[in-house]
């Protein structure tokens, strides 16, 4: 990512290790990224653009108005 990064443990199901919810920037678009730490090296389990409501959630967590 860009700049500001906001993440949260992904818990919504037990998926027998512990995946990090990570939202960012990279060429102004707000992705989503699932990742893995294995040894402080990240595997990366999904990357997509975020849903709307994801966006809002990202701009809100990084105290910003949203980019237009």
């Amino acid at each position: 990512f860009e700049q500001y990064t906001f993440e949260q443990i992904d818990d919504r199901e037990d998926y027998g290790e512990e995946r990090i919810f990570a939202m960012g920037l990279y060429r102004d678009r707000v992705l989503v990224v699932i990742y893995v730490d294995h040894g402080g090296h990240r595997r990366i389990v999904s990357a997509r653009k975020a849903k709307r409501h994801e966006e809002a959630i990202y701009w809100e967590a990084r105290g910003a108005a949203p980019r237009r």
